[in-house]
């Protein structure tokens, strides 16, 4: 299925249901309607104060998070990308079933 949405703040967005390119984008099709929205609520306060957005209260401990973090084994690191590599490695492997974390080689 493929929808445009014009909203009010002059976003229009040409994407499948699951395929979006920001986050902007996935908060006006919620605020227009189109269905709910999952994001960091650090991105929705203010829609959360003014009542453009409201929190759904949902349980979400018998779902899975499926994410992948790939880079190459080869090429130079930044100390920043590095420490961001070691954080979320650590923290996904903490609180979520890790199947392999590879490094991408070809």
């Amino acid at each position: 299925m493929v929808r445009t949405v014009h909203s009010e703040s002059r976003h229009c967005v040409d994407a499948k249901a699951d395929d979006f390119v920001s986050i902007e984008a996935i908060k006006q099709c919620a605020m227009n309607q189109l269905g709910i929205a999952i994001l960091p609520e650090m991105e929705v306060l203010d829609e959360l104060a003014d009542g453009r957005l409201i929190a759904l209260d949902i349980d979400f401990s018998d779902y899975a998070l499926y994410t992948q973090l790939v880079w190459h084994k080869q090429k130079w690191k930044s100390p920043a990308m590095q420490a961001f590599i070691d954080v979320t490695t650590n923290f996904f492997s903490e609180k979520a079933s890790v199947n392999a974390i590879r490094e991408f080689t070809q």
